[in-house]
């Protein structure tokens, strides 16, 4: 059996609503850091400045050291002020339940706990305070901390670029978001086109990417926001694709049919296991849809029962289409595609 919605909305995280919801707002800085002694003229002062708090680096007698390689624990501070979180839980938070070699009393606990929460840091076990960060890791935080914000995935309307030099030294887990921050802008290879995956993170880069970070937040949420999203289960997968219009003028999508979107599910080849649109027929009909400025349109399917049963240890990817076309924004005729898992769900 499927379901079918398809609701205009005025606030995106109704698509969400099965997400934890968090109080935080997003400031434009951080504390200041003008008392550094050792940022005049370097070129990430101006970032440094806005997103390095004085008593989280307060470690080298009023330096920052902004070639020393960033913590686990630092980047935790520094990422949690970027984004101005603020939490309100309704029993006592306790950082054992995330990890086990971190104290309660530590300073950067409740920050830890709540990017935890949140599914920013999103491995559990031993974090490793004190160790340096490797660039691949702190990219793939900084993109979790983007999608968060914007509330699933995000829209790249653009191929992959082309690959790092040493794009074989990325992990395989951070890679998609290696290249989606580098086409936001976010990243940039160093010299022979290398991104140098395993090195530590610098504080100086640390506060680059958190400056990046909330102007990426700025600009896309300016734009029209595209997000795809799956939520599998023990015997049905729930498929979402949301159009936003964060933009001052209404956006016009032209069709040519009844059909406004799909969905399909694929293989770890990307090879279709099962299409929305397989099985229905459409009116063939010029049609449009205006999303008004601030408006959005959600469309959810749900495939349950056999059907699903039968595919479920096969689904890697998802794939949303939006089958219209619009000269206001860039729609990817391919689709968007998205990886998901269902192995938790057995």
């Amino acid at each position: 059996m499927k379901k079918n919605l398809c609701a205009k909305i005025l606030i995106l995280s109704l698509l969400f609503a099965c997400v934890p919801s968090y109080a935080f707002a997003m400031s434009d800085a951080a504390s200041p850091a003008s008392s550094f002694t050792d940022i005049d003229g370097h070129w990430a002062q101006q970032a440094i400045v806005a997103y390095a708090d004085q008593g989280v680096f307060s470690d080298q007698g009023g330096k920052f050291m902004p070639d020393a390689a960033i913590t686990r624990n630092e980047f935790v501070q520094m990422l949690h002020e970027a984004l101005a979180i603020n939490i309100q839980y309704f029993r006592a938070a306790d950082i054992k339940e995330y990890f086990e070699d971190v104290s309660n009393e530590d300073i950067y606990a409740g920050k830890l706990y709540d990017l935890a929460t949140m599914n920013i840091i999103d491995y559990r076990g031993a974090f490793r305070p004190n160790d340096p960060l490797p660039r691949d890791e702190m990219v793939h935080y900084i993109m979790n901390a983007l999608k968060n914000r914007l509330g699933g995935s995000l829209p790249v309307n653009q191929d992959l670029p082309k690959l790092f030099g040493d794009d074989g030294q990325i992990s395989q887990a951070y890679k998609d978001d290696v290249y989606q921050a580098m086409l936001l802008s976010m990243v940039f290879g160093r010299g022979n086109n290398l991104f140098v995956p395993k090195n530590a993170c610098t504080r100086a880069e640390a506060a680059v990417m958190m400056e990046r970070l909330n102007h990426a937040i700025l600009e896309i949420s300016k734009n029209v926001l595209i997000t795809v999203s799956a939520i599998p289960g023990a015997d049905q997968i729930i498929m979402n694709l949301t159009i936003m219009n964060n933009t001052g003028e209404p956006v016009i999508l032209n069709y040519t049919s009844g059909q406004r979107y799909d969905f399909s599910l694929l293989d770890a080849n990307k090879e279709s296991l099962y299409t929305w649109s397989a099985d229905k027929l459409f009116i063939q009909q010029l049609s449009s849809e205006t999303l008004a400025a601030g408006e959005a349109i959600g469309y959810s399917e749900i495939l349950n029962g056999e059907q699903y049963l039968s595919i479920k240890d096969q689904i890697a990817f998802m794939k949303a289409s939006i089958t219209g076309q619009s000269s206001s924004i860039p729609i990817k005729p391919e689709g968007y595609l998205i990886p998901i898992s269902v192995s938790s769900t057995n």
